[in-house]
């Protein structure tokens, strides 16, 4: 009886071992992947466009993304934010929408719009449930990636309101 206990006792810890290296696996894959993408969207996409500001990645909440951090993304009239690969910021994973958010340009002020994504885009810690204007020192938090707004000082000396 003792032996074939201790053979199932051994059996289940090789297998539960098994498991986590799997999990541990998967994980690194899975951050490796994500910080391929956002290295690709930040360097393969120069832009001639005007810039309004920047986006710039405050911290990345997961903790297993380090790349992220001091990211910087200059603000196009029309900046897609999503997992899909066509998107001007990609976040690659789960909790992130292909086509989370979108922020744009319209009279000089910045705003963004949540693309009725699952998980809900933040601004400020509070959800955007229909396009919100976004200033100077706005943090705007999307899946694991929180980005804070950096505007010029121009653009804040013409706003009215």
């Amino acid at each position: 009886m003792r032996a074939d206990l201790y053979e199932v006792t051994a059996l289940s810890s090789r297998y539960i071992f098994i498991i986590l290296i799997y999990i541990i696996l998967y994980r690194t894959i899975k951050g490796i992947k994500m910080e391929y993408a956002l290295a690709a969207a930040g360097a393969a996409k120069p832009s001639i466009e005007p810039s309004y500001g920047i986006l710039s990645v405050a911290e990345c909440l997961d903790g297993v993304s380090t790349i992220w951090a001091g990211m910087e993304f200059p603000i196009k009239e029309w900046n897609t934010i999503g997992r899909s690969r066509d998107n001007y910021i990609i976040i690659d994973r789960d909790d992130v929408s292909k086509q989370h958010a979108v922020i744009y340009v319209e009279d000089k002020k910045i705003y963004i719009e949540d693309r009725h994504s699952k998980n809900g885009t933040f601004v400020n810690g509070k959800r955007v449930k229909k396009a919100t204007r976004i200033r100077d020192g706005d943090s705007i938090a999307i899946g694991p990636v929180m980005f804070m707004v950096k505007t010029p000082s121009i653009a804040k000396n013409q706003e009215i309101g």
